[in-house]
């Protein structure tokens, strides 16, 4: 077993982020791709339902003992380390169809996904740190997630979890946590921006320092070539997934 996982506080710290709870699983749905959205949909948007090939779509999620998307069945020799939220996780998509196993299939690596669905660009850099700390992939892709998102940990009954905190949780949405706030002033447009390139300076610095190629873009990126969406009509489909990958290839070339 790796040092690094002998460290039981290191384990733990990545042990608890928002997926950690669907660890060796296989699901049909998830939050933001739920089954009764899906229904919903069926109802009154049938129509972009059938144009994007969903009425019979299905979609299975399968985790690792981590509670990251499991690698689909590949042995090559160098791995490629993908970070950011729910575009890159590929939600509402089956894996085979997401834009980091077409670009890690074509460069012929191992497709290495530790992004979370709603997570912040604080959630990618302490990832990165964390997977840089036991492996040293050949390259890191980060999709930076939108700068409108903060990392805060609490205390629970099995230790510390990590929580990804959005300007609507101040707006009367449901708090993640009972008693559990954020500072309004972490939604101050200019320590956003600033954050966001702080972390992305963090994990560029990693990345140099361990000789490994970093690759940033940001989220909003992919907004701009939306051709198609997903199972939950919200995020980007197939045809989005393969134009974004082809994106990326080029920018590697």
């Amino acid at each position: 077993m790796s040092p690094f996982f002998c460290d039981l506080n290191i384990y733990m710290f990545i042990k608890y982020h928002p997926c950690s709870k669907y660890k060796n699983q296989i699901l049909d749905w998830l939050p933001m791709d739920t089954k009764e959205l899906f229904n919903k949909n069926l109802h009154t948007r049938r129509q972009e339902l059938e144009e994007n090939g969903w009425l019979k779509g299905e979609i299975k999620y399968q985790f690792d003992d981590l509670g990251f998307r499991k690698q689909l069945k590949n042995n090559f020799e160098k791995d490629i380390l993908f970070l950011g939220c729910s575009v890159t996780f590929g939600l509402g998509i089956n894996y085979e169809d997401s834009f980091t196993n077409i670009v890690a299939d074509a460069l012929g690596m191992n497709n290495v996904n530790w992004s979370i669905p709603a997570s912040s660009n604080d959630t990618a850099f302490r990832l990165c740190q964390q997977y840089l700390q036991k492996e040293t992939p050949s390259m890191v892709i980060l999709t930076s997630p939108v700068p409108y998102r903060f990392e805060l940990f609490s205390d629970i009954t099995e230790g510390s979890q990590s929580h990804n905190i959005t300007p609507h949780h101040r707006e009367g949405d449901p708090f993640l946590v009972s008693n559990f706030e954020c500072p309004i002033e972490f939604f101050d447009e200019r320590l956003c921006l600033l954050n966001r390139e702080k972390n992305i300076l963090a994990m560029e610095m990693l990345c140099s320092k361990n000789k490994i190629k970093f690759l940033r873009l940001n989220v909003e990126s992919i907004d701009m070539i939306y051709k198609d969406f997903g199972r939950d009509l919200a995020h980007p489909g197939v045809r989005t997934n393969q134009l974004f990958a082809d994106m990326i290839l080029k920018e590697l070339v």
